[in-house]
């Protein structure tokens, strides 16, 4: 009769953290109280607890992937661009969406210079339309001519306190399949390992994150730069995938594009963002290409 008693508790118990959980599902996001709740209920996945301290066992470093933070003008970005060409990458991604026209000047060369290359990959954002429902990609202002440019969209799907576990490698749209931004650069980097994930037909992949930042080679612009000054970057730049976007090397790191992660190191009630959307790029990056 003791152990029924034990049993019909821990159902009990079960059922109604349970009930809990799914009552707080529906709390409004704009409520800034609920984001605690949310977090501690909802931030957390069996899934985070194999990744639990295992990155920090992982010393090594995939090589084929290079960080570069991008220049803070479109001039900058021009050079940027323009520099690590001439290394002769496999694979250039720019994490960013030129979706505002700028400055016409800055806008015009940097125009030219894209124009140049045929390895550049770009992003663009997955958002739905307000009045109609439908989901839209906002892309960038030289995409009005004939040219077409080699695009995938680089937001990940979920609201600002979701811990990015999987991707979708494929959103279909009406008749189209678009491809999201690592998807976009597989097809340049290794055309088979691209018609083997579309093979797959998986509307979600998960993520077998590697590691944070210290797991990749990445350059700030300043150390872009110098090594290029120095002839250190022709055997670090030749024939890899070099993905251009914003992160801080250092901390204090900087709310913008940072996510939360399997990696964070408080599992449950997340409480601050752990990595940079380039850098969860490069983790699919690095799980495909492996």
């Amino acid at each position: 009769m003791k152990k029924f008693h034990i049993v019909k508790e821990s159902l009990l118990a079960a059922l109604l953290t349970l009930i809990i959980t799914y009552v707080v599902s529906f709390i409004p996001l704009k409520y800034e109280f609920s984001k605690a709740i949310r977090q501690e209920f909802l931030g957390f996945d069996i899934y985070d607890l194999y990744y639990t301290g295992n990155h920090l066992k992982n010393t090594k470093r995939d090589d084929s992937i290079i960080l570069v933070e991008i220049g803070v003008s479109r001039s900058a970005i021009t050079d940027q661009v323009n520099l690590i060409e001439k290394y002769g990458p496999s694979v250039i991604g720019i994490d960013a969406v030129f979706d505002k026209e700028g400055n016409p000047l800055e806008n015009a060369e940097f125009v030219r210079t894209i124009d140049q290359y045929n390895n550049i990959v770009f992003g663009k954002r997955y958002s739905i339309d307000s009045l109609t429902q439908q989901p839209v990609f906002i892309g960038n202002f030289f995409e009005k001519g004939s040219r077409v440019y080699p695009f995938g969209y680089i937001n990940f799907l979920g609201n600002q306190f979701s811990v990015i576990r999987n991707y979708p490698p494929f959103l279909r749209t009406a008749d189209s399949l678009y491809p999201s931004f690592t998807s976009a650069i597989i097809a340049k980097f290794s055309p088979g390992k691209f018609e083997k994930l579309k093979e797959r037909k998986r509307q979600a992949e998960i993520i077998n994150y590697q590691g944070n930042i210290e797991n990749y080679n990445s350059l700030t612009a300043a150390q872009l730069n110098y090594f290029d000054s120095t002839g250190q970057l022709t055997s670090l730049l030749s024939g890899k995938i070099v993905l251009m976007g914003y992160f801080v090397k250092n901390p204090p790191l900087v709310l913008e594009d940072l996510h939360f992660s399997p990696l964070n190191e408080q599992m449950a009630g997340k409480s601050f963002p752990d990595m940079y959307g380039v850098v969860i790029h490069a983790n699919i990056l690095s799980m495909i290409i492996s």
